[in-house]
């Protein structure tokens, strides 16, 4: 019996740095080790087999700058190469470029596959948050072509409960949609604590309590309950050093404070091996997150921190995923988005040593459950029982010889 094939679509893939192409990795992996022949289409330059069962294909071209222009010139040039495939049995699409599920149609019948999307973002309804302001007409044009394209998907993949919400009250099915949560990188599950190493890159962490943001500090990353809460703690004295590892649009409002808060160290994004080392080093880790995104993105920083084995605090809105995940962890706190609550959270962890000390247990049992991979796992699993159920539908159909109404809907048959 021939291998079942599927064919993954996102802008960008490993070696290229970029965490939606470090999950894809992971699941294109372990699904080339469970036998499927498994593709991926990406940017930049150099086709590859890195495994045996696994092929990655480049479109030559790169997005340069950050402009709607570029992100739309790679969703062409993803498209095309994406369609010029051989015919896979799935085809899986990723929100890296933005709208890249909008030619999920045209690659579903160009393959006669099963169409997947996975939902790591939730866009049109993003882009306000992300600066990217549409006339109102634009804004309902575009949003009712988003609805449409991925209402002829076989299954949605969001990264949470809320964004599942959010994607069925535009209309689409509740059983089209599976979601699938995202895990931490494999270096971080690896990674081993040492504070030595971790001073010599931030000797101000000597003698005092690292709290660590780590990753993007973009447009739905608040740093205004940071910079708040860094000014009150360093004003009660308080023996806490805010380590902020990484880049984005709101780092330019980090730089210029840091000069005037010697509690708060600014570190570039270093090699894995040392951002690893340094989140599960870390003695508590921060997730930050505009309010009103709930449903339209996860933040991957809580999971990133339970795989470190660290507790996290995270300021942000209590009804989305995030909150969930750490409430039902067991191993942090969830903080009102105000720079006094979060001084007040780090402060009573100084006072209560005890309480940090079980939030570090706690994050310890969630990075032992990370290490099976359920992810990965999941995701293979959606995909085999939908293509099983692609092949036996229409045996039955055949059959019977009657209409049927399956999960797809009345009549549909994938």
């Amino acid at each position: 019996m021939a291998a079942r094939s599927i064919l993954f679509v996102n802008r960008v893939y490993p070696p290229d740095a970029g965490a939606t192409g470090r999950l894809l990795a992971d699941v294109a992996c372990h699904m080339a080790d469970q036998g499927w022949q498994v593709t991926v289409v990406a940017e930049g330059e150099g086709d590859a087999t890195p495994m045996p069962g696994l092929t990655v294909r480049r479109t030559g071209g790169r997005v340069s700058g950050a402009s709607a222009r570029a992100y739309l010139g790679s969703l062409g040039r993803l498209a095309r190469l994406a369609l010029a495939q051989p015919r896979h049995d799935l085809v899986v699409t990723m929100t890296d470029p933005p709208l890249l599920h909008l030619a999920g149609p045209a690659l579903r019948a160009r393959h006669r596959a099963a169409l997947v999307h996975w939902c790591q973002d939730l866009y049109p309804d993003l882009f306000p948050r992300v600066g990217l302001a549409l006339p109102k007409a634009a804004a309902l044009a575009l949003a009712g072509l988003s609805t449409a394209a991925l209402a002829r998907c076989d299954r949605l993949v969001p990264i949470g409960d809320c964004m599942a919400d959010r994607l069925a009250a535009r209309g689409l099915d509740p059983r089209r949609i599976h979601p699938i949560p995202n895990w931490p990188q494999a270096g971080l599950l690896a990674a081993k604590p040492d504070r030595g190493a971790l001073e010599e890159i931030v000797p101000a962490a000597r003698g005092r309590l690292v709290l660590l943001y780590a990753g993007t500090i973009g447009l739905v990353h608040p740093t205004a309950p940071l910079l708040h809460a860094a000014r009150r703690l360093q004003a009660a004295g308080a023996p806490v050093q805010i380590v902020v590892m990484g880049a984005g649009r709101r780092r330019q409002a980090l730089d210029q404070d840091a000069a005037s808060l010697r509690n708060l160290s600014l570190l570039p994004y270093l090699d894995d091996g040392r951002a690893a080392m340094v989140s599960a080093t870390a003695d508590l880790h921060l997730a930050l997150m505009e309010p009103a995104t709930v449903g339209m993105l996860v933040p991957c920083k809580v999971p990133a921190a339970l795989g470190a084995g660290r507790p996290v605090l995270f300021c942000g809105p209590p009804d989305g995923t995030a909150a969930r995940q750490v409430a039902a962890s067991g191993a942090g706190r969830v903080v009102p988005p105000d720079g006094e609550a979060l001084a007040a959270a780090v402060q009573a962890c100084l006072e209560h040593p005890g309480m940090l000390e079980a939030w570090t247990e706690a994050a310890a049992r969630e990075r032992a459950a990370f290490r099976d991979r359920p992810g990965p796992a999941a995701f293979a699993g959606l995909a085999s029982e939908l293509l099983e159920g692609r092949v036996a539908r229409p045996r039955l159909i055949r059959r019977l010889s009657l209409p049927v109404t399956t999960p797809l809907g009345p009549g549909r048959v994938g």
